[in-house]
């Protein structure tokens, strides 16, 4: 029995998490052909890249 309490736990938090996965990226607000919004990241080596950086260049 504990088995199968557990094959259950475990199939509604996939679920969940898969639910979850999918309304964020249907939300995401951002259409085919949009401009992405730009951020700054920092790379390993403490060097900061920002999509600017990559600007008129097909990613």
């Amino acid at each position: 029995m504990p088995r199968r309490s557990f094959l259950a736990r475990a199939t509604l938090v996939m679920l969940v998490a898969l639910t979850m996965t999918v309304s964020m990226c249907i939300s995401s607000g951002l259409g085919k052909g949009d401009t992405a919004p730009d951020f700054t990241v920092t790379d390993v080596d403490g060097i900061e890249h920002s999509l600017e950086d990559f600007e008129d260049r097909v990613l």
